[in-house]
């Protein structure tokens, strides 16, 4: 017994006992990271928060055109409230720190790419918008019908386009070694995954 003890002193030990987590990471990196992601999360946040509070409850602000604005501001702002620390936990840690919830693993992926592609067509659709109130000034159209459908159109496409990531990912959980749950109380580890079907990935 007193062999394997000492057998298992040699295996490698993780970086920091953290409460949550295992750090993939050094602790100084860590901290950056967090700072930074911190920092980016509450200026991101309170910028959409800001764009959107004017245009709602400045009634010269709430026109047409601007909704394109607060349709771009929510998509930011969901991108930095729900995909963000997921996104910092995933690459702070050595395996998956969530709940093995094979849907939450999924909605890890798919939630980042939804949010993004939201926000890239929002930026579309107002220039479109744009271009459309400079050629044609004079005939502007139903407006409120054409500002509905847009919005609809934004977020049906960034459904489409990101929804191929929700069958090609998955929660792998792997059973550690008897030797290892002795020496650090872990019985099992999960991975979240993509696993594309196609040689080349995406």
């Amino acid at each position: 017994m007193d062999d394997l003890n000492s057998s298992l002193s040699l295996l490698p030990q993780p970086n920091i006992s953290f409460p949550l987590f295992p750090l993939a990471i050094p602790l100084p990196q860590f901290s950056l990271l967090m700072t930074l992601y911190i920092i980016v999360i509450l200026s991101s946040s309170s910028g959409s928060i800001l764009v959107i509070t004017a245009v709602l409850r400045s009634p010269n602000l709430r026109t047409h055109s601007n909704f394109f604005l607060v349709n771009l501001a929510v998509s930011d702002l969901l991108l930095v409230l729900v995909a963000c620390p997921t996104t910092f936990l995933q690459i702070s840690s050595t395996h998956w720190p969530l709940p093995l919830i094979p849907s939450l693993c999924k909605l890890s992926t798919f939630l980042p790419l939804f949010f993004s592609f939201a926000s890239t067509f929002s930026i579309c659709m107002i220039s479109l918008d744009r271009h459309q109130l400079i050629v044609h000034t004079q005939h502007p159209g139903h407006r409120t019908a054409v500002l509905v459908t847009s919005i609809a159109a934004v977020w049906l496409a960034a459904l489409l386009a990101a929804a191929p990531i929700i069958p090609n990912t998955a929660l792998e959980v792997e059973d550690m070694d008897p030797r290892l749950l002795m020496l650090m109380g872990v019985k099992e580890r999960a991975y979240c995954m993509e696993d594309w079907v196609m040689e080349k990935g995406r």
